[in-house]
């Protein structure tokens, strides 16, 4: 049975069969090489207005094939994702930089996710676009809504090149077909057939081209025309409504966070909104006399819808408790800083989804990394334990002949200089001591966080601190996870759980291919073997569950 039809019978398990016929290699070649044509032979390479335009390089970094290089693409519809991730072979390289698509079918919008596409949506006829530029779109939509399906896109979507795969018969329906041709230069660029496809049918199609009009007006300008205002020039000057301060909402705790979040999110557009069509009640040659030109205004609403829902998307980030109690402060630093591409996502309950997904891979793939980070930070040259198993190395002389053993374990008691706890976590105003606003970049809040993903969950570093004073971490259990003091030389003295730091050591070993099988664990930390069989077929380190998506709410 081919992989199709397996994806086929998957999807109508789940009820989820939606007309999903795969686009055919040919179909898709002709695109490839129709778009490479078109990039290559045209002449005013600026011609959009995006920040990245296409481009097709005969020669790249001296690499002998050419290369068409791809900024932003976005498949409405995506199926499998076999339009940007399964590209036939060709005389170039094709490379895309941001992949973007829109699927209803859960079955395949997950997997998408898995593969790095950043999904706009799953209910295509209820999300907006408008406010997106992509290079290129393409769409191969169910046939029995091809119709509407292509009018909101038509209507909706921006991008300098965008593909159809349609049946024949758009030709017999004057709406569309104007459509089409009031969107810019258009053109068939082939017809083919389904009986040698994938998943078989008789339908007829075409591939059409339509190529944007650099001259028209951008659709969101339009957009905002049409639901806000033409910011026009009155003759007779308007009574501007008296200004109404916007009331700040506090968040109250609820069994479903994501809804009061996306009720708080939509309470909030609406205002914006309603805040912006008040300005074209105000005389416009007024705001002429402020600089304060149509266009200006435009970017400016862009800007507020763009800054609205990145704030919404942060306070979800911000909620996610379980996530961010299992990430030291660089690895959540790094991974919100990735979380940017989704600041311009419609704030929903299918994108809450959609970046769940996404959040629970990037902190598995960050995981380990920051485990070995913490252990590693923690090394000090006379408080580690040398495996036995070390080559060419003997106890009473490697401080001075061998130098740091090749392979190691922590000691409980550890001495590590340099340190800082971060300014907020002391009494004292001591400038060298510097830390954030809300979590501080140091090495027991790190430890803490492992403990949490060895399964070890406490309090964390949650309270202030003084010189020389010992401090305890405690779990939740009431049990101590580690105890520390802290000096004004930057000495930090730390004593861990025994328990804690046996699976801190075994797991951080079996990382970096010290331990490679139970019989290592059972010499190196004096256990018994089905004690060390447990250890090292069981993993320690709590990965989060990518079916689990109830982080928030």
């Amino acid at each position: 049975m081919s992989l199709a039809r397996n994806t086929v019978n998957q999807l109508k398990q789940n009820n989820e069969d939606l007309e999903w016929y795969p686009t055919t290699d040919e179909i898709l070649c002709c695109m490839w090489d129709d778009l490479a044509k078109s990039v290559e032979d045209r002449d005013d390479r600026r011609s959009y207005s995006s920040d990245k335009d296409l481009q097709y390089r005969t020669h790249y970094s001296g690499e002998e094939r050419p290369k068409l290089l791809v900024d932003s693409f976005l498949d409405i519809g995506a199926g499998d994702g076999r339009v940007m991730l399964n590209i036939p072979e060709r005389k170039y390289d094709i490379v895309i930089a941001n992949t973007f698509g829109v699927e209803k079918a859960t079955f395949h919008a997950d997997n998408l996710i898995n593969d790095g596409v950043w999904l706009l949506g799953r209910d295509y006829m209820n999300i907006t676009l408008i406010d997106k530029k992509h290079n290129i779109v393409f769409s191969n939509p169910p046939y029995s809504i091809f119709k509407p399906w292509c009018e909101k896109l038509l209507n909706e979507v921006e991008a300098q090149y965008i593909y159809l795969v349609i049946p024949q018969r758009w030709k017999n329906d004057e709406h569309l077909s104007e459509l089409i041709k009031n969107k810019g230069a258009f053109e068939v660029v082939g017809s083919f057939d389904f009986t040698e496809g994938a998943r078989e049918a008789r339908a007829k199609v075409d591939l059409i081209k339509i190529t944007k009009n650099v001259k028209e007006e951008s659709l969101f300008s339009k957009w905002v025309t049409a639901n806000i205002g033409d910011f026009k020039k009155t003759e007779e000057e308007l009574e501007v409504r008296e200004g109404r301060e916007k009331k700040r909402r506090e968040l109250e705790l609820h069994q479903d966070m994501s809804a009061t979040l996306i009720n708080s999110y939509n309470d909030d557009m609406q205002h914006l909104l309603k805040t912006y069509r008040a300005l074209n009640e105000v005389d416009f040659g007024l705001l002429e006399q402020l600089n304060i030109s149509r266009d200006i205004i435009i970017g400016n609403i862009a800007t507020s819808i763009k800054n609205l829902k990145y704030k919404y998307w942060q306070m979800a980030f911000d909620n996610m408790t379980t996530f961010k109690t299992r990430l030291t402060y660089s690895t959540s630093s790094k991974i919100l800083s990735d979380m940017k591409a989704f600041e311009g996502l419609d704030f929903n309950d299918d994108n809450i989804r959609n970046i769940i997904i996404w959040v629970v891979k990037n902190f598995n793939n960050h995981s380990e990394k920051q485990m070995v980070k913490a252990f590693n930070d923690m090394t000090y040259f006379g408080k580690v334990n040398a495996y036995k198993s070390n080559e060419k190395w003997t106890e009473s002389n490697w401080r001075y002949e061998n130098g740091m053993p090749a392979k190691y374990s922590l000691d409980y008691r550890v001495v590590t200089t340099g340190s800082s706890l971060g300014r907020n976590n002391f009494n004292s105003n001591d400038d060298i001591y510097w830390g954030y606003n809300e979590r501080s970049d140091n090495l027991v809040s790190d430890l803490s966080v492992v403990g949490h993903s060895l399964g070890f969950p406490n309090k964390g570093l949650n309270f202030q601190i003084d010189f020389g004073k010992k401090y305890e971490i405690l779990q939740d259990n009431g049990k101590v996870l580690l105890t520390f003091r802290m000096y004004k030389n930057k000495n930090l003295h730390l004593q861990l759980d025994k328990e804690f730091l046996k699976k801190f050591n075994i797991e951080v070993g079996k990382l970096n291919n010290w331990i490679k099988k139970p019989s290592d664990i059972q010499e190196e930390f004096n256990m018994s073997e089905d004690e060390a069989k447990a250890y090292f077929s069981n993993s320690q380190l709590r990965l989060m569950d990518a079916t689990s998506v109830k982080l928030l709410g």
